[in-house]
């Protein structure tokens, strides 16, 4: 495998599926691009989707991988623990970032508040 693994967080996913930004012109060899349970849940529930959305996000699905959250890694949820200890964020946050850090992977972001999380390979946009 070449190239490197990127996590999307939800200001992410929103922007690309809105047209607003194109990540993928900043991202120059990716094997793999996924994203949380806990984006997956922000998206889907937000209260302004349209059927158009539900279906951008559909074919989006086809193209990543979901990474789920389980109290069976308890070395995760200590990661998760701890960096909402040290950073302040929000949990929704901290999982994001923990999904990024557990899996050696860069966090595409628009929001500078992961910047907080040191030990995290992050790329703003």
């Amino acid at each position: 495998m070449t190239g490197k693994k990127y996590i999307l967080d939800t200001c992410t996913i929103i922007n690309f599926l809105s047209g607003k930004k194109n990540f993928f012109t900043n991202i120059p060899s990716a094997y793999l691009i996924g994203i949380s349970v806990i984006s997956e849940l922000e998206f889907l529930s937000s209260k302004h989707l349209s059927e158009e959305d539900i279906s951008k996000y559909k074919e989006f699905l086809k193209l990543i991988t979901i990474f789920d959250v389980s109290s069976e890694k308890q070395d995760f949820i200590n990661l998760i623990t701890e960096i909402r200890k040290s950073s302040n964020l929000k949990l929704s946050d901290c999982i994001i970032a923990s999904t990024a850090i557990y899996n050696h992977s860069t966090l595409i972001t628009t929001d500078v508040e992961f910047q907080k999380v040191k030990e995290l390979d992050l790329l703003l946009i």
